[in-house]
């Protein structure tokens, strides 16, 4: 019943029956994978990974990596293969493994 993702330098929770925003964090612009009930949010620019557990109880982040080198363009969403999350920019990919 809930909706998540990107809205300008906000990462928001909207409850889909009313659009009403439940919560938002500013994490700035960026790219949202949903995995097994996690958000995995890349910044545009900023090179940052953050992995947020999709609940509509409130912002809640599980981990933060910086992955890429600040500045380059990371316009394509994370990819999750496995037991690894794949970011990319317009000049380096990165893996990440991740323990269950």
């Amino acid at each position: 019943g809930h909706l998540y993702g990107h809205g300008g330098d906000f990462l928001r929770c909207i409850r889909a029956s009313d659009g009403v925003t439940v919560w938002e964090e500013r994490t700035y612009p960026g790219s949202v994978a949903f995995v097994d009930g996690h958000l995995i949010a890349l910044s545009i620019t900023a090179g940052l990974l953050r992995v947020v557990e999709a609940t509509p109880q409130g912002y809640r982040e599980r981990a933060r990596l910086p992955l890429l080198e600040p500045g380059a363009r990371a316009e394509t969403p994370p990819s999750v293969v496995g037991r690894r999350i794949f970011v990319r920019n317009d000049e380096e990919v990165v893996a990440v493994d991740v323990e269950g």
